[in-house]
C-alpha cells in the first residue's frame, strides 16, 4: 500500500466553518491534512509554500516503523501522485511531523511504553522505502502517538490512559536511547 501525496483538497473553507468534513479525506496524506487543519484553525496563517532544504518529514506507523525523508523529495509531484511510504500488510500510518534534522523523536505505545531517540539515529531515505524500526513492540502492542521535540526546549508530555488516568512528565525524564529499543515505562496501564 502506498500513501499518495498529490491528493488535492477540492475546496477552501472559512475559519469558522465546521472542520468535520476534513475527516472525509482519510486517504489524503496526513501531513497535508494537518497543514489544512492548522491553516483553517489559525485563521489562515501562511502554510509551507516552498520545500526548503534542511527540513525532513518523519513518518511513523502503528507497527513501530519510522521513516525520515528530506522534505525536498516531495517537491515535484507527478500527475499520478508520488509515494510517501510503503506499508507492510496490516500496518497504517499514524503520524507525520516536519523536523529540522536536530530534534528528538518520542514514540508512545498502547501498552504504556515510550522511546526517545535522536532524529539523527534515523538516516534520511528515499520516498519509496519502507523505513526502519523505531521501537520494538510486544505482541498486540502498537504505536499510538509521536512527538518531535527540540533538544533545547523544556517541555512536558501529558499521557492519558483509556480509563482516564493521566500524568505529566518532563521530557528530560525520558532517557534517550537508541532507535529500535523497547523503550521505558511511560505510564502504568492496568
Amino acid at each position: 500500500m502506498a500513501i499518495d501525496l498529490s491528493e488535492p483538497m477540492d475546496r477552501i473553507v472559512d475559519k469558522d466553518e465546521d472542520l468535520d468534513f476534513l475527516d472525509d479525506y482519510k486517504l489524503m496524506n496526513p501531513y497535508i491534512l494537518k497543514l489544512a487543519r492548522d491553516k483553517i484553525s489559525k485563521g489562515g496563517e501562511q502554510v509551507l509554500k516552498e520545500f526548503e532544504e534542511g527540513y525532513n518529514l518523519i513518518l511513523a506507523t502503528k507497527n513501530g516503523v519510522v521513516k525520515k525523508t528530506a522534505l525536498k523529495a516531495y517537491s515535484r509531484p507527478r500527475n499520478g501522485g508520488i509515494r510517501a511510504i510503503v506499508l507492510d500488510e496490516g500496518d497504517e500510518l499514524m503520524g507525520v511531523k516536519m523536523t529540522d534534522g536536530s530534534q528528538q523523536i518520542i514514540l508512545a505505545t498502547s501498552f504504556g511504553k515510550a522511546i526517545k531517540f535522536a532524529e539523527k539515529d534515523a538516516r534520511a531515505i528515499g520516498r519509496t522505502a519502507r523505513g526502519v524500526r523505531g521501537i520494538k513492540l510486544k505482541k498486540n502492542d502498537s504505536v499510538i502517538g509521536m512527538e518531535v521535540v527540540s533538544i533545547k526546549e523544556d517541555k512536558t508530555i501529558f499521557t492519558i490512559t483509556e480509563n482516564g488516568y493521566g500524568k505529566r512528565t518532563d521530557i528530560d525524564e525520558y532517557r534517550q536511547i537508541g532507535r529500535g529499543g523497547s523503550g521505558v515505562i511511560n505510564i502504568q496501564c492496568t
